[in-house]
């Protein structure tokens, strides 16, 4: 469950939730949280992941006869992948926005410490993406081998 934390910007007052912890509403909705939250680059993100995916994947198992359980499985990849980074990243993007905490200092302490053991970039999501990815297709191809 992750924990809600106040950020405030300092010149604008203008004050939105941050989260720490697992995101278990992008794990069932994917590109909602992010549509709701109003980062749209991570929406467009997931959109077109899952779009291309599908797509791709339909295609693939229409011609190589594909298990369907297998096709369910590679199409719910990005929502459980980047239900693990997603609220951390959510809240690096605002304080890179300049928000800062606006919790007491203790929880704001602990908030920067397990932010800081959890640096998460676009390049590390993608690279976990595609390694789940490749995990089910490599156990899909062992049972041919």
């Amino acid at each position: 469950m992750a924990v809600t934390m106040l950020m405030k910007d300092p010149t604008t007052g203008k004050i939105k939730k941050g989260y720490i912890g697992y995101s278990w509403t992008m794990l069932f909705f994917h590109p909602l949280p992010p549509f709701f939250r109003r980062d749209f680059t991570t929406c467009n993100t997931l959109c077109f992941l899952i779009t291309a995916q599908t797509l791709l994947l339909t295609q693939t198992s229409i011609l190589a006869d594909i298990p369907p359980l297998l096709v369910f499985a590679c199409i719910t990849c990005p929502g459980f992948v980047w239900s693990f980074f997603w609220n951390q990243r959510y809240t690096e993007n605002l304080l890179a926005q300049g928000y800062v905490f606006a919790e007491s200092e203790d929880r704001n302490t602990w908030a920067a410490i397990e932010l800081g053991k959890k640096k998460t970039g676009t390049a590390k999501v993608l690279g976990c993406y595609a390694g789940v990815l490749l995990v089910l297709v490599f156990a899909y191809l062992g049972n041919f081998l």
